[in-house]
């Protein structure tokens, strides 16, 4: 799980940023990721190396709002952000991404595959509405007990 400081954190790339806030009315500490302009391989292993750093256990949630943003992460950045998750002891993510985008299916699976050859498994599902997170992460964590 996730325990974050108490205050916003801001991820600033070249064209783009990610800010590190908590989920309201979702689940304690569950980081929620806003990120804005265009996310590219720095800011989104920023994102991962803060989040993790956070994270008590060896299962790291997260939500990612990625509804204000274009995604330009390529395999190295997914590959560095699995390495640095699993350096860390974690073993599973639990990432619900909100996009009205049908695409972003694709993106979400790339990441699932390049994170799986690291070691790392993926639990992610698209969403188009940030309301349904906290319902979605319940149903989640529920089919995936340990």
């Amino acid at each position: 799980m996730t325990g974050l400081p108490n205050f916003e954190q801001r991820i600033a790339g070249r064209a783009g940023a990610a800010i590190i806030d908590r989920l309201p009315d979702g689940p304690a500490g569950v980081p929620l990721v806003r990120c804005s302009g265009t996310i590219d391989d720095e800011v989104f292993v920023g994102v991962y190396d803060q989040v993790s750093q956070d994270c008590t256990g060896d299962r790291l949630v997260l939500v990612v709002d990625v509804r204000a943003a274009d995604m330009v992460v390529g395999f190295d950045g997914y590959a560095r952000a699995a390495r640095l998750v699993r350096r860390r002891g974690i073993e599973e993510v639990f990432a619900l991404v909100c996009d009205q985008d049908a695409a972003r299916v694709l993106d979400a699976k790339v990441g699932q595959e390049m994170a799986a050859v690291h070691g790392l498994r993926i639990v992610q599902r698209v969403i188009g509405r940030l309301e349904d997170a906290p319902a979605i992460l319940a149903g989640l964590e529920a089919r995936h007990r340990r």
